[in-house]
Formats: C-alpha cells, structure tokens, sequence
C-alpha cells in the first residue's frame, strides 16, 4: 500500500542564467566565481564583472577591474583609470569619479570627455550654459532647471549657471545670456531633481554608466532580481534556525523528484512534484516558479507551516485543522485559499490543508484583518474580502471558505461549474437551502444513499451557517467542530444566507 505523502518541501525555483556564461558546470563557476572586493572596505565584485585576477570564465570580456589599495580601479580606453565609487547590479549602472584635470573644474572639462564604449554609456542631460551679470537670488523658485552658480567658472562680477539645455530661454532672466548652447554632459543618477543632480556632479565629481553586452547583461539583471529574492528568503530563514529547516541543492532536488517526472498539481504560483527523500519518506516538492518576484509566497509558506507542529492538522479532518490554524498556533493563522485544490488527502483519506501562499498571521485576539487587495480563489472568497462594502475581513473569512468547500463535498459539484454557461440559473447553495427549507429529501434529490442522507443534510446545515452573507452571523470554527460532531437532531436551520439569484436579477 503507497505510503502518505508525509512532508512538504517549498523550494523556491529561481532560474538563474547562467548558460549564456558559457559555463558547463553551474557549480564550478561557483567555487570558481567568488564575489571579491578590493580589501575589507571594497565594492563587492561579481558577474558580469571581474577582477583581472580572476579566471575569464568569471566575467564579461570588456568589464574587468583592478585594484589600487581598496580601491576599485576601472580602466576605459579614452580616460584611463576612474575610481568606481558604486555598482549597482539591477539597473546595470556603474558610478564611477573622474580625476586628473577634473578635479579643479569638471564643469570646464566635460565637453572633451568620451566615455562611451561598446559597452558603456554616460548617464547624461543636455544643458547650456548661461552667464548673469550678478547672482540669482538661491531663494526664488524658478520655472525652469537651474543649479547653483558654478564657483570654477563664476568671478566677482559673473556668475555662471548650468540651465537644463530643453528649457525655454525666455524664462531664463533678461539680463543673463547662453555662453554655450546646448551641450550633453554626463552627470551622476541621483533620486534628487535637476538642481541637486548638477550640484553633485560640480562637487564630487561623479558620473553613472549604464552597460549592457546584449544579450549577457539582460540576462545578468533577471538574475539580480532573483538575487534580490534569494537574499530576502535567506534573511528570513536565518531567523528560522530553532525549527533547522532542511537545505537541498538543485542536483539533489532532481534525484528527490527523478527530474521532477511526476506532477502532482499545478498552483498559482508554480508546480507540486512528486519525490521521495533518500530514506524513503514520500514528499511533495512545491516549486514556486512564478514567484510575483519578492520571494513573499515562499516566506508564507514557510512562515505558516513552520508554525503548524499538532497532529490534528491532518488526523481529524478539515474542520479541525481549520480550527487549529485559527486557535492553536502560537499566532492566529488565516488561510484565505480553503478550497478543494488545496486540500490533499493521503492513502486513508485524511485530509492535509496545503497551500499558505496566501495566508496572514495575525494575533489570537484580533478580530479585524487588515488587507490591501482581495486574494482566494473565486466561488470559495467571502463577500468582505471581496468587498469593504460587506463588513470587515477576519477569521470568519475562512468558515466562508470551508462552508462552500463542504457543500461541494455534499452536492459532489463545484460550486463554479464550467459546464453551466449562466451560472445565476443554477446556484447550488441557494438550492440546497430550498431543499431543506421546504423539507425535501436532498438525499433523493442528489441520488444519496439513504444511510448518508441524514449526513449529507447536517453537513449542508452547517455549510449554510458558515456561508452566512453578514460574518457576525458565522460561527466560529470551534463552533463548526461542536456542530459537526454534535447531535443532527439539535441543529437549527440558518436564515437565508445570501440574496435570493431571480431577486438580485430583476
């Protein structure tokens, strides 16, 4: 007999790029391709860029540095050495400070300077020039890009400004005129506006590239934003140590799942394969491999079922592991995707919640959930979380979720059925709710086994009750627990649950 799937193994799928590296072996470019700095205080180096030292294999030809002390030296075939002072991987920029005769008057020098490769493009504004008779008043807001007078160039009579080279001259005060018309010059990329940028650039000295190396570098910048992810998830399972969550490599991922040959199911967020570990426990391996690019899904999961250490979460049933999620952690857990996709069972048809991409901790005694966005699935998501205009979103959101999941297992039917093109002729739940009302046998009705039709109508009693339009009026998952294992006999009918379908149509 096939044993459960016992164990969940999230693994966050990250592509990285390295075929166009041309390096066979992902691993050896990685003992090989070390990020280094120039001493303890350097940039931190890495592909596409490498230190001259390094093997070629390490880099992009063209984007090699060196270094002088702990600096970071890089040599371009018209300036000679610059100092880089950043390199930032994800916009693919480098900034790097110009030296020699810049450093008595960069403005004086820059349209002699010739920074562009095959490779490298200065971050730039066209300007011009302008000469005023006297100083601008620094405390008028102008109409137009203007910085502060440029003291290498200005005497005690002339004051010269850079003015951005697209604004109209007209604005610029009659008594000033353009020494030199428009002109691009290189300048830093800052987060401040045209003023603070030009400002930088007279005192420091300091100028943006851009590279790119089609189509290596694209690749490199996809791969610093999994970078990125793969940081932020390895922050946050270092907070994670007390529970020792187990690391595999790619290599052993592939033997686990016999490269990933078995595919279980497909999620919103990536793929759920079939493996077995070396010593012969069966899992589930979860590959998020359309991550929305923070690593967040990942985190949840993590979080959440790192969270979940009882036996009853897959010993007595959905309802309990609910019930559970909300009153037996440390912190309250909400699903907020309970559905059939995300209910596995296992050889004896116990059921397993999975899926906590979407989940939210939150503490036992609060009440109201903040959210910035709807998120479930359609046909299983409460009114509230759908819309504010229906109350607040809480725990009762996921007895919602449980009460549809459960008239499903009832009717035996989803309740979004693709086979019924107008869904408002036939709602499941607002018929199931006339059956009983009106005293009919749902069992004969949906051709239940008279044996199980008692069953079936307690179950669609309390699915109603947890279906409730107004969340006030649903009980708890304690509750649902007490109902189901409770008398039949003892249970009331709901009111109506929701807006009768021909009603909401007229």
């Amino acid at each position: 007999m096939p044993r459960p799937l016992s164990l969940l193994l999230l693994v966050l799928f990250l592509h990285v790029r390295y075929s166009k590296m041309q390096v066979e072996d992902k691993d050896d470019f990685q003992k090989k391709c070390r990020p280094s700095t120039c001493g303890k205080g350097g940039l931190k180096i890495r592909f596409p860029y490498r230190l001259e030292s390094s093997p070629p294999l390490c880099g992009v030809p063209g984007m090699e540095l060196s270094c002088s002390g702990e600096d970071t030296i890089l040599a371009l075939p018209h300036e000679g050495s610059l100092t880089v002072t950043t390199i930032d991987y994800l916009r693919g920029e480098t900034t790097i400070k110009l030296g020699g005769s810049w450093a008595q008057c960069s403005v004086a020098n820059f349209t002699s300077i010739n920074l562009t490769t095959t490779i490298y493009r200065p971050y730039s504004w066209n300007v011009t020039l302008v000469e005023c008779p006297g100083e601008l008043a620094p405390n008028i807001s102008y109409d137009f890009n203007i910085g502060s007078p440029i003291s290498c160039l200005s005497s005690e009579t002339q004051f010269v400004y850079i003015v951005g080279g697209n604004e109209d001259m007209d604005k610029v005060p009659s008594q000033c005129r353009a020494i030199a018309n428009v002109l691009n010059m290189p300048l830093p990329r800052t987060t401040g506006d045209f003023e603070d940028t030009v400002d930088d650039f007279v005192a420091n000295r300091e100028v943006t590239l851009s590279w790119s190396v089609p189509p290596v570098t694209d690749e490199c910048k996809a791969c610093e934003k999994e970078r990125e992810v793969v940081l932020k998830v390895e922050k946050f399972l270092a907070t994670y140590k007390t529970i020792k969550p187990m690391r595999y490599t790619f290599s052993e991922l592939k033997k686990i799942t016999k490269r990933f040959r078995s595919k279980l199911g497909q999620g919103g967020f990536g793929s759920v394969y079939k493996g077995e570990l070396a010593n012969g426990i069966p899992v589930a391996v979860k590959m998020l491999e359309r991550s929305k690019g923070d690593g967040q899904e990942f985190i949840n999961e993590v979080a959440t079922i790192g969270r979940i250490h009882h036996v009853n979460v897959i010993a007595i049933g959905i309802a309990r592991g609910i019930e559970y999620l909300h009153q037996g952690c440390n912190q309250r857990i909400l699903h907020f995707d309970i559905k059939p996709h995300n209910i596995l069972l296992d050889h004896k048809f116990n059921p397993k919640i999975s899926d906590f991409g979407l989940a939210k901790l939150c503490s036992r005694d609060q009440s109201i959930v903040s959210m910035t966005a709807a998120r479930g699935t359609l046909g299983y998501i409460a009114p509230e979380v759908y819309s504010r205009n229906f109350g607040t979103v809480s725990y009762k959101s996921d007895v919602y979720s449980f009460g549809m999941l459960v008239l499903e297992i009832v009717g035996g039917r989803r309740i979004i059925d693709p086979e019924i093109e107008n869904q408002s002729e036939f709602y499941f739940p607002e018929w199931i709710y006339d059956q009983l009302v009106n005293g009919q046998d749902i069992g004969s009705a949906m051709q239940i086994a008279a044996s199980e039709a008692e069953i079936a109508s307690k179950l669609a009693i309390v699915a109603l009750w947890c279906i409730q339009w107004n969340s006030t009026n649903r009980p708890s998952m304690t509750r649902v627990v007490q109902m189901l294992t409770g008398d039949s006999q003892k249970l009331r009918m709901p009111p109506k649950p929701f807006v009768p379908s021909d009603s909401s149509s007229s």
